[in-house]
């Protein structure tokens, strides 16, 4: 989920992927929509980054952070280890 998307201007980033989280291949993410609690309806994401082409991939789970704001811990479809979610 990339915060900057200027080749579809009719997408928008609701997460940036920040780094892995614990061992079972979840990724903590910066919410970046002020409707958080959405996230963790999401069925399906699209992923894109500087050097890998936009994936579409499933979500497994969501949980909003208590203990760090603004951070939302996803799990995500054939995430299973630390070395998946990197």
């Amino acid at each position: 989920m990339n915060a900057q998307q200027p080749e579809n201007p009719d997408k928008v980033a609701v997460a940036r992927i920040l780094r892995p989280h614990g061992r079972r291949g979840e990724v903590a993410c910066e919410i970046l929509t002020d409707f958080p609690e959405r996230l963790k309806t999401l069925k399906f994401a699209e992923l894109a980054g500087e050097r890998a082409p936009v994936r579409r991939v499933a979500v497994r789970s969501c949980w909003l952070s208590q203990s760090r704001r603004r951070q939302a811990i996803l799990l995500f479809e054939g995430s299973d280890s630390i070395s998946d979610a990197e």
